[in-house]
């Protein structure tokens, strides 16, 4: 049995943290993020197939957090459970091991997890009353059964405090902040985040292309025309930027910078400060903006570190990048905070120094003061003053041509569709609905723990915009199936089939009876706790 190791006085501390919603919840999904990267090489082996998925369910008062990665180990449960054990690979982001009982105790009081590691045949169930920890009462289970299916981890926070709810107008600010969050493992599609079945995805802003500000006055004064100023996507590589020594090992910053295609007055967030590929600074709200509002500077040192303006200036609006930061750099386990060592105001002078003197991806003639163009650049095209123009009509001297209209040409068809070669672990099939055809891959599992299915990805989208790709994950293994249609008689088939349409309809009516707002994904969980029921 495993005792939590958490000091009885230390759980009030706890629950008064100063946390936001989207910061608790990136605890989870740090530790989910690091038990794929850790194990990705024996999870592809063992499950053909296999893409990583973290799910994010808001019902109510209820959270869950639930991914498919490679579970908690019994080795590693005492860890898992202690704040005196810090995660022995501190290459991942979950570096300190509080988060998962830090944000846990932060909702609620009453919180449990569920897992199965890859390499264990048990699935473990942790049962945590914070109030009985308080008190002193230590132990937490596990509660165990015999398993063989795939691993995973789902974290069950029940009746959590009113400030750590999302409520309807946070909602939308919460998916954004996971996708900046986790931009990079979503841009270079290495893993599928979803908040109650919405795939969050990270859309980077169109990035602004124009002449230089030099150029657009000549254009206004009529001294170059439009047509021969060259233009330039405002786009630039930060190459490293050298911070000294710290305690850990060499400080460094690197990384992207651009101007935006359109101008924002609100949610500015000014650089994204990213710490072993997770965003910890420059979000909205708490933005990394040297010289603005939210940095506070004397005048000497406003000279010197200033990149932003006040107030809501040309520049706050348009000016945006990134920097990954050395992983020396340290995090506290209560914020979203970087411990600088001192190097704060050390990075935003050298990297204004770096912006007033920067070569664009695709330039390497010259270089370009990227702050002077932001500042003074003008967003809407600059032309001279037009001279005024004969009305259309005639082809004589008083007219002018009417124009033609010509269509444009047919776009070419986009590429067929090509899916992996089928083999005993998948099969391969097309699907034709709404006028939509799904090519669809299912994986076969043979597991007597696993749900009968599961929807693994999809459906995305190709480049024609009449097909999509599904994945899903049919368990061959599961009792239903064993029990009706394999190696059965047609009376039993039959008898399956109509258990399986009435087993449908139960959980769609159910479903629709309760007060849960995502119901969609409880007909699938009631379709399965019906179908494993041996009372049905």
């Amino acid at each position: 049995m495993t005792d939590i190791k958490i000091e009885s006085g230390l759980i009030s501390v706890l629950k008064a943290i100063d946390n936001k919603i989207h910061f608790a919840l990136g605890e989870f999904v740090d530790n989910s993020i690091q038990s794929f990267i850790e194990n990705k090489k024996e999870l592809e082996k063992i499950t053909p197939g296999y893409r990583a998925k973290i799910e994010i369910f808001v019902e109510g008062s209820d959270i869950i957090v639930q991914d498919n990665c490679g579970g908690i180990s019994s080795k590693d449960e005492e860890r898992a459970f202690s704040l005196a054990h810090a995660n022995p690979n501190i290459a991942q982001i979950g570096t300190y091991g509080m988060g998962m009982k830090v944000s846990a105790c932060w909702f609620s009081d009453t919180w449990s997890v569920e897992t199965k590691h890859f390499k264990e045949d048990l699935i473990k169930t942790y049962a945590v009353d914070v109030n009985k920890v308080a008190a002193g009462k230590m132990n937490i289970g596990p509660k165990t059964k015999k398993a063989s299916g795939r691993s995973f981890t789902k974290i069950s926070l029940k009746n959590c405090h009113p400030k750590a709810i999302p409520h309807t107008t946070e909602i939308s600010i919460l998916k954004r902040h996971l996708s900046d969050i986790y931009r990079f493992f979503l841009t270079d599609n290495i893993l599928d985040i979803y908040y109650n079945d919405e795939k969050i995805e990270y859309n980077p802003p169109p990035i602004k292309e124009m002449p230089t500000e030099q150029d657009q006055k000549l254009i206004s004064m009529g001294e170059l025309k439009s047509e021969n100023a060259t233009k330039y996507l405002w786009v630039a590589d930060i190459e490293r930027i050298d911070l000294g020594k710290g305690k850990d090992g060499p400080l460094w910053a690197e990384g992207e910078v651009w101007l935006r295609e359109t101008g924002i007055t609100k949610g500015q967030r000014g650089f994204g400060i990213f710490w072993k590929n997770r965003l910890v600074e420059g979000v909205a709200g708490n933005p990394w903006m040297p010289g603005s509002d939210a940095w506070e500077m004397d005048d000497d040192d406003e000279k010197k570190y200033s990149i932003y303006g006040r107030s809501n200036s040309a520049i706050n609006q348009r000016l945006e990048g990134y920097l990954h930061v050395s992983p020396n750099f340290k995090k506290g386990f209560q914020t979203n905070k970087l411990d600088w060592e001192g190097k704060r105001l050390e990075l935003a002078g050298k990297l204004k120094e770096r912006l007033r003197n920067i070569y664009l991806r695709d330039v390497s003639s010259r270089s370009f003061d990227l702050l002077i163009q932001a500042a003074n650049g003008a967003w809407r095209d600059v032309k001279p003053p037009e001279p005024d123009e004969p009305p259309i009509g005639g082809d004589g001297p008083g007219g002018r041509k009417k124009p033609k209209i010509i269509d444009p040409p047919p776009p070419p068809p986009p590429p067929p569709w090509e899916p992996p070669k089928p083999g005993d672990d998948y099969v391969e099939r097309t699907f034709r609905y709404n006028d939509i055809e799904y090519q669809t891959i299912i994986y076969l599992d043979n597991s007597d723990s696993d749900p009968y299915i599961y929807h693994q990805q999809g459906p995305d989208d190709t480049k024609n915009e009449k097909v999509k790709v599904l994945k899903i994950r049919v368990n061959t293994g599961h009792m239903f199936v064993q029990k009706y249609f394999l190696g059965g008689t047609e009376k039993n088939e039959r008898e399956g089939l109509i258990r399986f349409a009435v087993a449908f309809v139960l959980a769609q009516e159910i479903a629709r009876n309760t007060k849960n707002k995502n119901r969609a994904r409880h007909v699938l969980e009631n379709f399965e706790a019906i179908i494993k029921d041996p009372d049905f």
